[in-house]
């Protein structure tokens, strides 16, 4: 709701690139900070069911959705989004040097499939 309502608005008049970093820096700062894990969880964290539930490989997960690495390229926001439902997560890789990503643009969006 919370979202919908205030945090799309805003985050849809920015520029892609600049919305994207803002939420990555505003999920690292509400993870690292006490009490804000539990937040976000409340707010929204999903109920694990027993449906949703997958073992593969011998490994359990609570859902099958989860959160590719290239999102957070830099692990910054672990925390944050540990806490949103996934049923797991890449977090970033092991390079012997820096990576400079894509060019720019490389976000966009389609409003038009946007709820």
């Amino acid at each position: 709701m919370l979202y919908k309502k205030l945090g799309k608005p805003i985050l849809f008049r920015m520029d892609p690139e600049r919305a994207h970093h803002l939420t990555i820096d505003g999920l690292s700062v509400v993870g690292a900070f006490p009490g804000g894990k539990r937040l976000l969880k409340s707010m929204y964290g999903v109920s694990p069911s027993p449906l949703m539930a997958q073992q593969l490989w011998g490994i359990d997960f609570q859902n099958p959705i989860g959160l590719a690495a290239g999102l957070d390229k830099n692990a910054k926001a672990v925390k944050g989004f540990s806490q949103l439902g996934f049923g797991f997560m890449e977090v970033g890789t092991i390079t012997p040097k820096p990576q400079p990503g894509n060019e720019l643009p490389r976000l966009f969006r389609l409003p038009e499939t946007a709820r």
